[in-house]
C-alpha cells in the first residue's frame, strides 16, 4: 500500500504505507503512511510521540490524480520496465535500449523510454514515481504496447461493458504542408485471434497529423473501426470550420482518449481535457463480437514526422456504463 504526493500533475513523493507507528525521534517531527483496514493512510508523529492522522486525506480533484481505488488493469508507467501484462506482437518493436533522439530526422528505431518529465537528470527508482511517462517515438511504421482483456485482471472474461482512457501529450510538425496521415496516437479495442495486434476488427480512438482539403497542416481527431470487411470512419473533427457531416471544430493537443465499449458490438468514443470533452459518437457493428483486447498505439507514417513524440502518462479502466472521467 502506498499513498502518493502529487503537485500541478507532478508525483512528487511516495509514502510506503506501514504496518504500526514508527520510532519516536526525540525533537524530530515525522509524516509516513500507514495500513487501516487495508488503505494507507497519512500519520504525523510529534517529536514526543504523540500521533495524529491527517484527515481528510488529502486528494486531487484533477483527472490525472491516482485512484483511491485502482482498476486491477490499471497502469501509471511509473517504473523504468514495461508490466509483464503489456506485449508487442503485431507492433514494430519498441527499444528501450535507445533514448529518444528529439532532433534526429528521420527516426529509424521505434524508441521508446521511461522519462521523468520534471526531474529528466534523476533515473532513481524514487525519481520515476514522480512523474514517469512511458515516450514512444515511432519510426516509418506503427509501434505500441496491448494487452488482453478476458484477463485475470478483468475477471477472467471479456467485461460486458468497459472503459478505458488514457492521458497523453502529443507532438507533431509546424510545417507548411505535412505528410497526408503524417502521425497518429491511438486508443484500441480489437480482436487478437494470436497473432497480436491489428486493425482487422477494431474500435478506434486516435489523434491524427495530417492535411485536410486546403488546410495543410491540421490536428483532427477520428473514431473509426472495422468488422473484418469494411473500414468505417465514424465520426471525426477539423481544425477548420467545415460543414460536412460528423464534423467538430477541434483545439485539444493533449488530454484524454477515452474508448467506451457498450456490448459486444456498440462502441463510443471520447476525446477529453480539463476543460471539457468532445463526443465522437457511437460506432455499431454485428462484425465487431469477438473484440477480446486494447492497445495503446502511435505512428509515424512516413519516418520523416519531425521527430514525433508521444508521452502517455497512464491508461485506466472502469467496468461499466455509469461513469466518464
Amino acid at each position: 500500500m502506498s499513498s502518493i504526493l502529487r503537485r500541478a500533475g507532478s508525483k512528487l513523493g511516495k509514502l510506503i504505507a506501514r504496518v504500526a507507528d514508527p520510532g519516536v525521534v526525540a525533537g524530530q517531527a515525522q509524516l509516513y503512511a500507514k495500513s487501516v483496514n487495508g488503505t494507507a493512510q497519512l500519520f504525523a508523529m510529534g517529536g514526543g510521540g504523540t500521533v495524529s492522522q491527517l484527515t481528510p486525506v488529502p486528494t486531487l480533484n484533477e483527472l490525472w490524480a491516482p485512484r483511491i481505488t485502482p482498476h486491477a488493469a490499471d497502469d501509471e508507467f511509473n517504473t523504468n520496465a514495461l508490466s509483464a501484462s503489456w506485449l508487442q506482437t503485431g507492433f514494430t518493436a519498441l527499444d528501450f535500449t535507445t533514448r529518444p533522439a528529439p532532433y534526429v530526422n528521420p527516426i529509424v528505431t521505434n524508441r521508446a523510454s521511461w522519462e521523468n518529465l520534471r526531474d529528466p537528470d534523476n533515473s532513481s527508482a524514487a525519481a520515476l514515481t514522480q512523474n514517469t511517462w512511458l515516450r514512444m517515438q515511432p519510426a516509418a511504421g506503427l509501434g505500441g504496447i496491448w494487452q488482453r482483456i478476458d484477463s485475470a485482471a478483468f475477471g477472467g472474461a471479456t467485461p460486458a461493458a468497459l472503459l478505458a482512457w488514457c492521458r497523453f501529450r502529443f507532438s507533431w510538425k509546424n510545417a507548411t504542408a505535412p505528410a497526408a496521415a503524417d502521425s497518429d496516437i491511438g486508443l484500441s479495442f480489437f480482436e487478437d485471434t494470436g497473432a497480436g495486434f491489428s486493425f482487422a476488427k477494431h474500435a478506434t480512438i486516435n489523434l491524427n497529423n495530417t492535411q485536410e482539403g486546403a488546410v495543410a497542416n491540421v490536428i483532427k481527431p477520428l473514431f473509426w473501426g472495422r468488422n473484418g470487411a469494411t473500414i468505417v470512419n465514424n465520426s471525426e473533427g477539423t481544425r477548420q470550420n467545415a460543414t460536412t457531416t460528423n464534423r467538430s471544430d477541434y483545439a485539444f493537443y493533449s488530454g484524454y482518449l477515452a474508448l467506451q465499449k457498450l456490448n459486444s458490438t456498440d462502441y463510443a468514443a471520447w476525446v477529453i481535457d480539463d476543460g471539457g470533452k468532445i463526443y465522437m459518437g457511437t460506432y455499431t457493428n454485428a462484425g465487431l463480437a469477438g473484440i477480446n483486447a486494447v492497445a495503446i498505439w502511435a505512428r509515424c507514417n512516413n519516418g520523416a514526422g519531425g521527430a514525433t513524440m508521444f508521452d502517455i502518462d497512464f491508461i485506466r479502466f472502469y467496468q461499466g456504463l455509469d461513469w466518464l472521467p
